[in-house]
C-alpha cells in the first residue's frame, strides 16, 4: 500500500482555471525484525520520539508514515503503541527516495 502524503509537495499548479497541489506518493515502510514498538508517554510527540530513537527530531515524518499517522494531526495519546522502524530501514528508505 502506498500513502499520498502531505509531508512534501510542490508548488501549486494551475490548469484550466483550477489549482492543483501535486503530492508525493511515498512507498510503504517495510516491517523489519529489528523494529521497536514504543508505548507513547503523556508528553510525547513525534519529534521527541524521533529524537529519542534517531538522535534528531527531523525524522518525525518517517515515524508518522510507518504508523499511518497524519503529521499535522499527530493522533498520539498516552499508552498508544507505535512502531519505530530500525535505523537501517530509515537509511535504506532514504536511499530509495533519493533515486
Amino acid at each position: 500500500m502506498n500513502y499520498t502524503s502531505q509531508l512534501a509537495y510542490n508548488d501549486p499548479v494551475q490548469l484550466e482555471g483550477y489549482q492543483f497541489i501535486p503530492f508525493r506518493v511515498y512507498p510503504d515502510v517495510k516491517i523489519n525484525d529489528a523494529d521497536t514498538y514504543y508505548g507513547v508517554g503523556p508528553h510525547d510527540n513525534l519529534g521527541k520520539i524521533s529524537q529519542k530513537f534517531y538522535n534528531t527530531p527531523d525524522f518525525n515524518w518517517f515515524i508518522a508514515l510507518a504508523n499511518d499517522i497524519k503529521l499535522e494531526n499527530t493522533e498520539l495519546y498516552a499508552g498508544m503503541k507505535i512502531r519505530i522502524p530500525a535505523f537501517e530501514t530509515l537509511v535504506s528508505y532514504l536511499m530509495e527516495l533519493k533515486q
